[in-house]
């Protein structure tokens, strides 16, 4: 199979003249008038398919292109496979140089036995059409949307309706669950009304989710040994493709029809059984195998994977070789650092995991090659990162004390002194007590995860890194009668934002002057600020200098190893990357050496 595409199309065909007066535009008391053919007019399409359909009846009677197809400027030509392929591309770019037409070179593609045309993998070696995995998991993001919602509007219907319409072109059963969605849309009058999503079309959507994993691909059978073109199956200008049943069945030249396994071995449940909502639950258990925000970096590394295959024409399947140059692409064309790119292959063995796909990381014969080539890499990559910064015993109590003259307002004061208080003696992570954007009581931190006694304070993390299983962290802050005391910062501040907020137990513990939880964003703007009013520098401050700070100074005031390790909840040595040796130190320790006999 080969493609191509026209590239600027409307724009190779001239406007007569005497019409200019029909496509005038006037902006600023001037007059433009269009000379071909313009975007958006209703017969543009129609004109130009006549074109196309030249271009067409060239190749096949001047030229014995056997089968060749077109919807407006995308061709597409089918041989035999004793036939050189080659060949057909060469006749094919040849007569579009001849009849000075340009083409995208971004779209040209072929000989292959897999390619994507219309948003559709036609693969000839396994005789299917299948949905593109970028559009599986675009779908599938739609549908979990979905899932969750209670009403929707009549537009963001229309708009899953399109994407399911399209997709059951492929997935053959999934037009018997399209007609209760579309008599949803039907029964409010105003794109803007909103429609009530009810258990039944819940039930439709879960349908749409195993097929989505389980049937997307349609069997291809071959009538005969010669392609035979049938125009009048391509959608004409001004007919809707989710109309058209019979597009697929041309762009192969024979006929869709549904796998035998489609017939005899589905898999669906029988009446009165329910495991659909069975296969939710191990969907939802597994999602939950890892947290979300590894889950968001897997999935942007997937779908990076699924890109680079579609753009270079490259099977799915994820081979050494594909993964080889996948990693090449990333480190010279994405310029990404050896840690991320690592991250990405992890994530593209999560996903083949989840779908039940095999994969090379799952074979006993280790990935060699791909190891020496990821140790290149990270030989050659120079980490551009600044150093993080810690704030230091000394650094918190000039903050500390800088905010107790006054310098934002009194809650904002005391709510800054508060948090860094805390986050120092409980060698806490930004994201440990701040939130992204939006509060969520399951693991950000309510009210009722602090308990104040009389001579400390117990602060549970409901969820951190060190805890992934969520079983939840006890953190004791004791009293100290200093001026960093972390109990009488929390005893002022909970006296203060009582009252002035609510004090619902799952309510956020720390809230900004507008009531809302305090954000990672904000937190590191009022700090960075507050560093210069100071007198200290921002510059490699970020989210863990409170954690690094804390370290620093407990390895400075010749704590035990097991206590520093304790209290910033570490189970390795990894606690060592976060202590910095100051300058003095060292000087001191060469001094002390010089004492040695």
């Amino acid at each position: 199979m080969c493609k191509t595409d026209i590239s600027d199309a409307f724009k190779l065909v001239p406007i007569l003249p005497s019409q200019y007066h029909l496509f005038c535009v006037k902006w600023r008391n001037s007059y433009y008038f269009y000379t071909r053919l313009a975007f958006g007019c209703r017969s543009s399409p129609k004109i130009f398919d006549q074109f196309s359909q030249a271009i067409c009846w060239i190749a096949k009677n001047n030229y014995e292109i056997e089968c060749i197809l077109h919807l407006l400027d995308d061709f597409l030509t089918i041989d035999r496979p004793d036939y050189p392929a080659e060949r057909t591309m060469a006749i094919l770019t040849l007569i579009f140089k001849r009849l000075n037409v340009p083409l995208a070179k971004n779209k040209t593609m072929g000989p292959n036995t897999v390619m994507e045309y219309l948003g559709i993998i036609l693969d000839s070696n396994l005789m299917q059409a299948r949905l593109p995995m970028d559009k599986v998991l675009r779908i599938r993001e739609m549908l979990d949307s979905f899932y969750v919602k209670k009403s929707c509007t009549k537009r963001e219907l229309l708009q899953l309706l399109g994407h399911l319409n399209f997709a059951s072109r492929v997935i053959i059963p999934g037009r018997s669950f399209v007609s209760y969605l579309l008599r949803l849309a039907s029964s409010v009058r105003e794109l803007h009304h909103y429609v009530h999503l009810n258990s039944e079309c819940r039930e439709d959507l879960y349908m749409w989710k195993l097929f989505l994993e389980q049937w997307n691909d349609a069997k291809v059978q071959a009538t005969g040994t010669k392609c035979k073109q049938s125009t009048a199956a391509l959608p004409s200008h001004g007919e809707s493709p989710l109309e058209n049943s019979s597009r697929l069945e041309l762009l192969v030249s024979n006929s869709i029809s549904s796998s035998p396994q489609m017939v005899y071995n589905t898999g669906l449940p029988s009446h009165g059984e329910s495991p659909l909502k069975i296969s939710s639950r191990i969907e939802a258990l597994m999602s939950n195998s890892i947290s979300s925000s590894t889950q968001l970096v897997y999935n942007t590394g997937y779908q990076t994977f699924v890109r680079f295959n579609l753009m270079n024409n490259f099977c799915q399947n994820a081979t050494e070789d594909t993964l080889m140059r996948f990693v090449t692409h990333c480190f010279d064309s994405l310029n990404l650092s050896y840690q991320t790119i690592k991250l990405y292959l992890c994530g593209i063995r999560h996903h083949l995991l989840l779908q039940g796909i095999p994969n090379p990381f799952a074979s006993d014969v280790k990935l060699q090659r791909l190891h020496m080539l990821l140790n290149g890499i990270k030989r050659q990559h120079r980490s551009s990162r600044p150093s993080r910064k810690p704030i230091t015993t000394n650094i918190l109590l000039d903050l500390v004390t800088t905010l107790q003259k006054g310098m934002f307002s009194p809650y904002s004061d005391l709510l800054i002194s508060t948090v860094c208080v805390v986050a120092f003696f409980g060698f806490l992570r930004c994201a440990e007590f701040t939130c992204k954007s939006s509060f969520d009581p399951e693991s950000n931190l309510c009210l009722s995860d602090l308990m104040v006694h009389k001579d400390h304070a117990v602060l549970t993390l409901k969820q951190s890194k060190t805890d992934p299983f969520r079983r939840g962290i006890g953190i004791k802050l004791f009293r100290n009668n200093a001026t960093l005391c972390p109990l009488k910062q929390l005893a002022s501040y909970l006296c203060l934002r009582n009252r002035n907020f609510n004090n619902n137990p799952q309510d956020p513990l720390f809230v900004m002057e507008n009531g809302n939880a305090l954000t990672r964003s904000y937190f590191l703007a009022m700090l960075k600020d507050l560093l210069n009013r100071s007198g200290h520098a921002d510059s490699g401050i970020t989210g863990h200098s409170f954690r690094i700070g804390a370290a620093t100074s407990a390895a400075t005031a010749r704590i035990e190893d097991h206590l520093i390790k304790c209290m910033g909840r570490w189970s390795s040595d990894s606690y060592l990357r976060y202590i910095r040796t100051s300058d003095s130190a060292i000087q001191h320790a060469q001094l002390s050496m010089l004492q040695s006999k």
